[in-house]
């Protein structure tokens, strides 16, 4: 975990001011990539005490505050979302969908200022022979994702 403090400094001292190009823009897609958590989800039940890994894209959508100073809280925070993945990750799933449907209702709940939200699941090397991974899209919106 880092202390994002540091971080809210050093954009403030690099850059207190937005640029123009910044401020007419209405909303931004913060894209989250490859996230891998180790987690026992499955159908069967080797898998869900041997377990596995899976990687998580998310694209969400939040409006631009088009205040003229740079603010941490102008944004999401990408640690926390990384957080509330990793502790839906703790609880056991059969399927990969009703994964994929508590993380996007959890992150939806915990951040108010998502407009627009679209997240998919990747079970990497499932037990499935030749099948390198498989992924499960929810996207509601229809919004350019990942």
């Amino acid at each position: 975990s880092c202390d994002l403090s540091k971080f809210a400094k050093i954009i403030k001292a690099t850059q207190t001011h937005r640029p123009k190009v910044l401020k007419e823009v209405e909303v931004f897609h913060l894209n989250i990539e490859d996230l891998k958590v180790y987690g026992f989800h499955g159908w069967y039940k080797e898998e869900r005490v041997v377990g596995q890994w899976y990687s998580f894209d998310l694209t969400l959508e939040i409006a631009n505050s088009n205040s003229s100073e740079v603010q941490l809280s102008d944004t999401i925070n990408y640690e926390s979302i990384s957080s509330t993945v990793k502790e839906i990750m703790k609880d056991s799933y059969k399927l990969i969908e009703e994964l994929a449907f508590k993380v996007y209702g959890q992150i939806k709940k915990e951040n108010k200022g998502v407009l627009k939200l679209a997240v998919r699941v990747s079970k990497v090397n499932p037990p499935v022979n030749g099948v390198g991974s498989t992924s499960i899209v929810i996207n509601p919106n229809g919004i350019k994702a990942f």
